[in-house]
């Protein structure tokens, strides 16, 4: 089979403690034909300093590679940015506090030339994850379903698809527009508009990256992420299937904090039962339920 160019985008902001590892997790990918970008968004820690330490390792390492520090734009603007740059049959973005596995990109580009042959319509592949904390210790494994999905699973968010597994088409992301800046959830904004053009994505069930949780990853920040899911979901409205996706992302935001906050979240999950009564029967509320009042097993 052939090896097509990867274009991996690494956008980074105060990340000094996490970027170095992250970079050298893609220089140790077994995969070779890779081109880089990093792009320092105005970082105010030592980021830029981790990040040059390593500049040469990585002009040495891969097909291109470019370093880029300028200041602050947001993350969509600098994913846009980067992605003008890329050349690459695929493009990965990958956060700059995660690492990679060091097969991933030989596993994940044999199972898409798998599965294409069965679905001609796929456009990014993604995979399970082990989630670590922020000391870089195991937490858990969550793997991914071994399904293809579209739309309908992407709009009701019923399938797990972990960001920083993804691999995609660079011709179909930069098609779909690239990232919007007036919508905050990129990842959410980018699945409807691949998958509302016909777009279909596979996710192995085998982790192939380790995503960081930090403490404040959603419960310090989960009304900002709400209000964005609704503003990306609201461009949706006249779908058939809007209040159910309304009322799924509801109880995933009272997933999202029911740790921090009962209250906040079954009130999320009335509101969820008022738009849509059938998502009573959905296992997402059953998981919740069970979540927030069955005792957890000790652990020996």
């Amino acid at each position: 089979m052939s090896y097509p160019l990867i274009s991996v985008i690494i956008p980074c902001y105060n990340h000094e403690k996490y970027v170095e590892d992250c970079i050298r997790s893609v220089c140790a990918q077994t995969y070779d034909n890779i081109e880089l970008i990093i792009i320092d968004d105005g970082s105010k820690d030592a980021s830029v300093e981790s990040i040059r330490k390593i500049v040469l390792e990585c002009e040495n390492r891969f097909v291109r590679f470019e370093f880029r520090t300028r200041t602050n734009i947001g993350l969509c603007g600098t994913l846009n940015e980067a992605l003008d740059w890329c050349e690459g049959k695929f493009s990965v973005i990958f956060a700059s506090d995660d690492i990679m596995m060091p097969d991933r990109f030989s596993k994940q580009i044999n199972k898409f030339s798998e599965m294409v042959k069965i679905e001609p319509n796929l456009v990014a592949i993604y995979s399970g994850v082990e989630m670590i904390d922020s000391e870089g210790q195991y937490v858990k494994v969550k793997h991914g379903s071994d399904k293809f999905s579209g739309f309908d699973e992407a709009f009701l968010r019923t399938e797990f698809l972990p960001t920083p597994t993804c691999i995609v088409l660079t011709d179909k992301l930069k098609a779909a527009g690239g990232f919007n800046p007036n919508f905050m959830i990129e990842d959410l904004f980018i699945r409807l508009k691949l998958t509302a053009a016909n777009g279909v994505f596979y996710t192995m069930k085998e982790p192939l990256v380790k995503y960081r949780q930090h403490s404040d990853n959603m419960s310090s920040k989960s009304d900002l992420i709400w209000q964005g899911v609704k503003d990306i979901l609201s461009e949706y409205r006249d779908h058939v299937l809007y209040e159910k996706a309304l009322a799924m992302s509801m109880l995933i935001q009272a997933h999202d904090v029911q740790k921090v906050s009962k209250i906040h979240s079954l009130k999320q999950i009335g509101k969820a039962l008022s738009l849509y009564p059938n998502v009573f029967f959905t296992k997402s509320l059953v998981k919740l339920v069970a979540k927030m009042f069955l005792p957890r097993p000790l652990v020996k």
